[in-house]
């Protein structure tokens, strides 16, 4: 939740200024927040792993966010930019749709890319009591503007707390046993490749073709034949 706090005015002697900080309020549900590029969301078998990662640890509620980048040309045909940042969240919104059961999608959405506090003071914005889901990776750098999360985290609103202010987060222990990598994903739909594209991602052939055709119309040099493809399976 966002509490308001009464700051000294430097600009006013004696006054005060009021300013919103976050602070965790143990009542409210608590939303599993995934942060990432999405480029594509590799589903079922790749990044809705996540989401089996939040369901198996009692969350009900789950948003996907991700940065918005400044830099947007491709530098190849594989590059993680062949798909455009809206082109991202719809690929999110029609997994959201078609293959998640038994929790809730609440939110997808994108926020500047800045830092970690930065980004999560829109988020907390939008949500009233975000868990960042973080990488093992990134666990050390995340603990100085999180405290690691528990459903019964006591609410913190004094200002001299040295965890006042903070968000809460939970490391993503198991991801499963495959890896699946955006950039073979990437690599598997910019070069046709039905099978291994479905190997990876546990999608389905729809899907497939609905990547395929953003491509196309990103003007993106996909395989030869593209035409014929979807004339084969339409």
């Amino acid at each position: 939740m966002l509490v308001d706090l009464e700051v000294p005015d430097k600009k006013n002697p004696g006054k005060t200024i009021t300013l919103k900080r976050y602070a965790v309020d143990s009542n409210v549900e608590p939303t599993a927040v995934l942060f990432g590029k999405w480029s594509p969301f590799t589903g079922p078998n790749g990044h809705g792993r996540i989401v089996d990662f939040a369901k198996k640890n009692g969350f009900k509620k789950v948003a996907i966010v991700s940065p918005e980048r400044t830099k947007l040309d491709a530098k190849d045909k594989y590059d993680a930019n062949i798909f455009n940042p809206k082109q991202r969240l719809d690929i999110v919104k029609r997994y959201a749709k078609e293959y998640v059961s038994g929790i809730e999608v609440t939110e997808i959405f994108s926020v500047p890319s800045t830092n970690p506090m930065g980004m999560f003071k829109i988020i907390s914005q939008k949500i009233d009591r975000p868990v960042i889901f973080v990488g093992p990776d990134r666990e050390k750098s995340f603990s100085k503007f999180y405290v690691p999360f528990d459903k019964d985290n006591k609410t913190i609103t004094d200002t001299t707390d040295k965890d006042f202010g903070k968000g809460e987060m939970l490391v993503i222990k198991d991801r499963g046993s495959e890896n699946t990598s955006g950039t073979d994903v990437r690599a598997a739909i910019v070069d046709n490749n039905l099978d291994d594209f479905i190997r990876m991602t546990g999608y389905k052939k729809s899907m497939f073709v609905y990547l395929r055709k953003l491509l196309s119309s990103n003007k993106i040099d996909i395989t030869e034949g593209y035409k014929e493809f979807l004339q084969n399976i339409l």
